[in-house]
């Protein structure tokens, strides 16, 4: 029985493939609760832009959403906690440690996508939602004293 379903299960993915190139595009058109600014778009594009240069240079065999899998998912949050994103560690070499909100967020927009098109990659779970988001770190400032905001506004 379990064979019979993994084979039905497969050919569903098989049958309607969401190619990795367009993927975010077509997931943004989907209707949503709010719709984020300019910026905001744009930044939520070059997180999902960093993840497919990810697939191309470490999964080059990976061109439809249905073959990304959890263990592709947390290679990639692990690398970009690491190193920061994706594409400027490989080609510059270096560690680019960014701060947890920022990383909470590109994983958001991964998130994000795999759900939106969930309908149309019949997957049953998204490999990036069981990966656990990272606390957020706030630091507390002392407020400035009257004396201080004079000082600063001299």
């Amino acid at each position: 029985m379990e064979e019979l379903y993994l084979q039905f299960r497969d050919d569903l993915l098989e049958a309607n493939p969401v190619p990795i190139e367009g993927a975010f595009e077509k997931a943004m058109l989907k209707p949503r609760r709010r719709t984020p600014g300019a910026r905001r778009m744009q930044n939520k594009a070059n997180y999902w832009t960093d993840f497919v240069f990810f697939l191309h240079r470490r999964y080059p065999d990976v061109r439809t959403l249905q073959r990304v899998t959890p263990a592709i998912a947390e290679n990639y949050i692990g690398l970009i906690r690491k190193y920061g994103l994706f594409k400027n560690h490989f080609l510059k070499q270096n560690e680019s440690k960014l701060a947890n909100a920022t990383l909470n967020e590109s994983h958001a927009v991964l998130i994000q996508v795999f759900d939106a098109l969930r309908n149309e990659t019949h997957m049953e779970k998204n490999p990036f939602k069981e990966i656990e988001k990272l606390p957020m770190q706030s630091t507390s400032h002392e407020a400035y004293t009257l004396t201080e905001l004079q000082l600063i506004f001299e």
